[in-house]
């Protein structure tokens, strides 16, 4: 990333089918599968070598929000070759790095290898911010660069593949509309700010100073990178300027599986965005918590990132339901230990109520209630118990419900009532 040769030495693992190789390339990928491999293949139930080998694949991957899709196996990848591919290890590598010294990397890949080990996702919210703030101070210009005189140097002819999308990809940096407007001599105009954060954050608008013109802010000259609301007050050359802020809009969505819930496309993968209205910019949406690829059901989004926020906060206590489909043996005690909680990465997860359904053969369905939300909690409440999870459905939010009689893949436009009733229930 850096450009400079390290004097510490950093080693990496993989576990390789070598049938039919005459090399393989051991990279950061191989080196993060590796435990989360060894544990596939362990226990009461081993998966056989290349099951292992692509679930852990696929859940290393989805801890930088990657998709498997035509990712060929880990030794195969190639930074110096172009392709979305190679380009997802590019990424991994520079993020993993960031600007840390041979012995910081070496421990933080040690503890997300440690971490992942047990259940394939990335639980230590330490070490995911350590990933970001790292993709964060990222210089991607100079990272291309840098590659670029590397292979050079070693006379090596070299394509760098598109890594900077596949950062920005983990990432997902706010999308705001840049504009402008002008306006003649006592002619009022109208502004609309409209900007959304993938991870539903607040933005702050900037005000640019154009032509030495004087931009005020509640009476005083206006900082750039300064924040402004509809209470706002701003002049331009002593003429008010009137910001306007757009209605509160919520929408739901019966999301299909197989669908992402992401706005960055992954090759031929629908995602969620695919679904939703043309009327308002598709991106302006902003995403009020997520639902992995398998999982269908209930997503809502919003304008507003603030509802948003409140929306997915745990202290309002806005509590999900799941319809579940499990394989394995269900007893009254495996119950208790769900709604008691259960430690799982250090961390306790529970339901806050479990029904029982329909059992057809070695498969139950259930209705499960949680509040917190965290990435994969259903999945890995029932795992920790024996019970392989085959379906995944979320039929409620709060006091929404996911209507019976909306197909996959449609929408429906909450209205005052039904917002009014989400802003109320928790708490």
């Amino acid at each position: 990333v850096s450009n400079e040769i390290s004097s510490g030495q950093l080693t990496l693992f993989a576990l390789s089918n070598l049938t039919g190789k005459t090399s393989l390339n051991v990279n950061i990928l191989t080196h993060l599968e590796k435990n989360r491999m060894v544990t596939l293949m362990s226990g009461d139930n081993p998966k056989t070598f290349a099951q292992a080998k692509l679930q852990a694949q696929e859940e290393v991957l989805a801890i930088f929000d990657y998709s498997r899709a035509n990712v060929p196996e880990s030794e195969l990848l190639d930074i110096s070759q172009g392709g979305a591919a190679n380009a997802k290890l590019l990424a991994m590598s520079a993020i993993i790095q960031g600007d840390l010294t041979v012995g910081q990397m070496s421990q933080l890949l040690a503890n997300m290898s440690t971490d992942i080990a047990s259940d394939g996702t990335l639980d230590d919210t330490n070490l995911r911010n350590t990933l970001i703030e790292n993709s964060k101070n990222l210089d991607m210009a100079e990272v291309r660069s840098n590659l670029v005189a590397h292979y050079t140097s070693l006379g090596i002819s070299a394509t760098i593949p598109d890594f900077e999308t596949e950062i920005n990809q983990f990432l997902k940096p706010p999308v705001a509309n840049d504009m402008s407007a002008s306006t003649g001599e006592d002619t009022p105009i109208n502004i609309t700010l409209a900007g959304s954060d993938p991870e539903g954050e607040s933005l702050t608008y900037t005000i640019l100073e154009v032509n030495n013109a004087t931009v005020t802010l509640n009476g005083n000259v206006a900082k750039i990178g300064a924040t402004v609301s509809d209470q706002d007050v701003i002049e331009f050359e002593g003429k008010t300027v009137d910001v306007k802020a757009t209605d509160l809009k919520v929408i739901l969505l019966n999301k299909p599986e197989g669908v992402l819930s992401s706005n960055a496309r992954e090759k031929k993968i629908p995602i969620v965005y695919d679904y939703l209205p043309n009327a308002y910019n598709q991106r302006n949406w902003i995403s009020i918590g997520r639902l992995d690829i398998n999982t269908s059901g209930l997503m809502l989004f919003t304008n507003d990132g603030g509802f948003a926020n409140y929306c997915m906060h745990p202290s309002n206590t806005l509590d999900r339901e799941y319809l579940v489909r499990a394989r394995g043996d269900f007893t009254l005690e495996k119950k208790e230990i769900m709604l008691k909680g259960i430690l799982i990465d250090d961390e306790v997860h529970k339901f806050t109520d479990v029904v029982e359904g329909e059992k057809n053969g070695s498969n139950q369905w259930f209705s499960v209630c949680l509040i917190s939300g965290k990435n994969r909690e259903v999945r890995k409440i029932f795992q920790a118990l024996d019970l392989e999870v085959s379906r995944l459905k979320r039929t409620r939010f709060g006091p929404i419900f996911l209507p019976s009689t909306l197909q996959k893949g449609k929408t429906k436009e909450l209205d005052e009532k039904e917002i009014n009733l989400l802003k109320n229930y928790g708490g």
